[in-house]
């Protein structure tokens, strides 16, 4: 996800900020660029809630349980994250919303 949104983002943004660009063009390298902060965003609150979550009080290193914890925790959070995205795009194209 992550790395798709990142090299099409870095195609348009050149073809955009280099001058030879349109509005269009620049139109979508924004667009990109907002989603890439926007799940930039999501990734960072879901591993703040699991680290707070994982480590009652940090120290100089994090302990394997520690780790484990929150390399769980931040795969439920992502997997329960996509699944809930895909439900509202399967629901807005059902109800002829199309996103």
């Amino acid at each position: 996800f992550g790395s798709s949104l990142s090299r099409a983002a870095g195609s348009i943004t050149l073809a955009a900020m280099d001058g030879g660009g349109n509005q269009e063009e620049q139109q979508r390298a924004l667009m990109v660029i907002q989603q890439i902060a926007q799940a930039t965003q999501m990734q960072m609150k879901i591993l703040g809630k699991c680290f707070d979550r994982c480590v009652d009080v940090p120290g100089s290193e994090l302990s394997k349980g520690q780790q484990e914890c929150i390399w769980h925790c931040t795969t439920r959070l992502f997997d329960t994250e996509q699944f809930l995205q895909q439900r509202l795009q399967e629901r807005n194209k059902a109800s002829g919303g199309g996103m």
